[in-house]
């Protein structure tokens, strides 16, 4: 379906073609991934100046990554931020907004929740793999890849 080719169509840099089976369909996914990599450059674009994040850190099999979690946190917190780690199950608007306010939210659950759940989030949501941007205070250099990239390697940049 469409989940899949939207997911390889943002990490490659060649046009992707999906397939349906069952209703002998071909399909092409560019709007949607247009769309997807619009919402990425806003959310980013709206955390360039945050100071206040929250890390998302799951506790579901395959996505615990308190590893991840804790060198997301040093990194934001080396460029200066405020950061706070909060672990869920679950994740629900409710329960991030009980949280407090937040100017950045740095997902290290599913990559997925940032491109497909955004409406969830009260604030801009990044995936680690995105983090550079923010800690380099710039998006000239945007690759869509990052935007479902968990890569711990970023989180050795400094500002």
């Amino acid at each position: 379906g469409r989940f899949h080719a939207i997911g390889v169509a943002l990490s490659v840099d060649e046009p992707v073609v999906g397939v349906d089976p069952y209703l002998s369909r071909v399909f092409t996914v560019e709007d949607e991934v247009r769309r997807i990599v619009a919402r990425r450059l806003d959310d980013l674009s709206r955390a360039l100046d945050a100071r206040d994040a929250l890390v998302l850190l799951s506790i579901k099999p395959g996505q615990h990554a308190p590893r991840l979690a804790r060198r997301v946190a040093a990194a934001l917190r080396g460029a200066g931020l405020r950061v706070r780690v909060a672990t869920f199950d679950d994740v629900d608007e409710c329960k991030l907004r009980n949280l407090g306010s937040f100017d950045l939210i740095v997902n290290t659950a599913c990559p997925r929740l940032v491109t497909d759940d955004r409406g969830l989030f009260p604030a801009p949501v990044i995936n680690p793999g995105e983090i550079k941007y923010i800690l380099a205070g710039e998006l000239s250099t945007y690759k869509k890849a990052d935007a479902l990239n968990l890569s711990c390697e970023v989180c050795a940049w400094r500002r």
